[in-house]
């Protein structure tokens, strides 16, 4: 069976559109602009403005209402496809719950992650995430990208230490070339390739040395899990007799390319190391407070330099994948940690949530609604209780307003989401053939 958008009524008409708004934010580091106008021309941003200091003529115009736009907020570190595994291996340590989860993925077809990343890349439409960088495998994603047009990084993945996929780590390295191609040729330059290192402890030292040659030769990130326990560090440490992010660095993987997801137990040199060489962690504080690794000292990142973005890991140690969560999440975890309220804003998390992870992720196309950047943003209802009174409105998205009060989301200047509901043909079918996943996994005496 084939899931493929509804273009209907997705696609606004004509190629220059005027979005009007009550209030807009095209940046999270500005201010709101009220009475606002959108305007967009074959998909991307021309200009943001108060509609009676803009031109209109020439354009269509789309009255949006009563709404607050902000824009579409940018994933640092997914595997979406993990919507497979919702609600799987609960109460489980994190090096436990992996060996589980790598029992289940040895037995997956590429039919069933198609479906679960198509379930994924729904469920983060519906909370406003517009783009976003996948951990997982390259083709089943790259076939949702077809039929739903989100900005991406996909990345692929090697872990040659883990004996089901040592063979395949090695065939994936050979073949990064065709991988690039079929990305570039196959998205029109939408989706880019990232090379993803598992971790320190789960790649050879030759696997690594592969692929920090490659992200040379080819100008890929290197997208790979840091210092998410302790348990990893000591592993590196008694490995290697260096720290992880010392280990990384010798290798000549640690420099603007990095994307490390999780960070959570990096000392304070390594921070120090990451800032000096522009490499970026994407904070998961709801996926390492499930798992119980820990919280990460994102304060302390930023001002050694790291650029911070926020992540949702994927939904089977985060439960679902939705960034109001996650912007929330770390705000209160850092004010607990520090016994601080005031070291990390509101703002701050919806900084992360856009333009950081857009930067981790090299898409300078994404993560405000600046001229020339593509038109993919979010709408919010004003009406919603959650959002009023508006003492302070980027203190109510981050801390109070939630996936209900998403109203619309638009990619490329087409609405993907209405009335809160992803406008993708076949969702439903795709989530009941991810319950049958389950049920045959189970019967056949698979982990529950």
């Amino acid at each position: 069976m084939a899931w493929c958008s509804r273009r209907t009524s997705a696609t606004v008409s004509g190629s220059r559109t005027a979005f009007l708004a009550r209030l807009a934010l095209p940046d999270a580091r500005g201010r709101w602009i009220e009475d606002a106008a959108i305007l967009v021309e074959d998909g991307r941003v021309l200009e943001v403005g108060r509609r009676e200091d803009v031109d209109l003529s020439g354009f269509d115009r789309v009255d949006l209402g009563r709404v607050a736009v902000l824009p579409g907020f940018v994933n640092g570190h997914t595997h979406a496809a993990m919507s497979l595994l919702r609600g799987f291996g609960d109460g489980l340590p994190l090096h436990a719950w992996l060996e589980r989860v790598w029992s289940v993925e040895a037995e997956m077809d590429q039919e069933s992650i198609y479906l679960g990343s198509l379930v994924g890349v729904a469920e983060q439409l519906a909370s406003g995430i517009t783009s976003f960088v996948d951990f997982y495998n390259v083709e089943p994603m790259l076939r949702v990208l077809r039929e739903v047009p989100a900005r991406a990084v996909l990345t692929l993945a090697f872990m040659d230490r883990v004996e089901y996929m040592e063979e395949e780590s090695w065939r994936r390295a050979r073949s990064v070339g065709d991988y690039l191609s079929m990305v570039r040729e196959e998205s029109g330059g939408r989706v880019e390739l990232a090379l993803g290192p598992h971790a320190p402890y789960s790649c050879s030292e030759e696997m690594l040395r592969t692929i920090a040659e490659l992200s040379r030769r080819h100008g890929l990130r290197v997208h790979t899990h840091l210092s998410e326990t302790r348990e990893d560090v000591e592993r590196v440490l008694g490995e290697r007799g260096r720290t992880p992010v010392a280990y990384l660095d010798g290798l000549g993987l640690v420099g603007g390319r990095l994307i490390a997801a999780h960070g959570v137990h990096l000392t304070a040199e390594e921070m120090r190391t990451l800032g000096s060489r522009g490499a970026s962690v994407i904070h998961c504080p709801r996926s390492n407070s499930r798992l119980g690794v820990g919280v990460a000292k994102v304060d302390e990142m930023i001002r050694a330099g790291v650029n911070v973005g926020l992540g949702t890991d994927g939904q089977a140690s985060s439960d679902s994948l939705d960034m109001f969560e996650e912007m929330r999440l770390m705000v209160y975890l850092q004010r607990a940690r520090a016994g601080d309220p005031s070291v990390i804003s509101a703002r701050a998390a919806l900084e992360a949530a856009t333009i950081g992870s857009a930067r981790a992720a090299g898409l300078d196309d994404v993560g405000t609604l600046s001229p020339g950047r593509r038109a993919d943003f979010v709408v919010l209802d004003l009406s919603s209780i959650e959002l009023r009174p508006a003492w302070d409105l980027t203190t109510n998205v981050v801390m109070a307003a939630g996936r209900a009060d998403v109203r619309s989301v638009y990619l490329a200047g087409n609405r993907v989401v209405e009335g809160g509901r992803p406008l993708i043909r076949g969702l439903e079918e795709a989530a009941d053939a991810l319950e049958a996943f389950r049920a045959r996994f189970a019967a056949s005496g698979g982990a529950r």
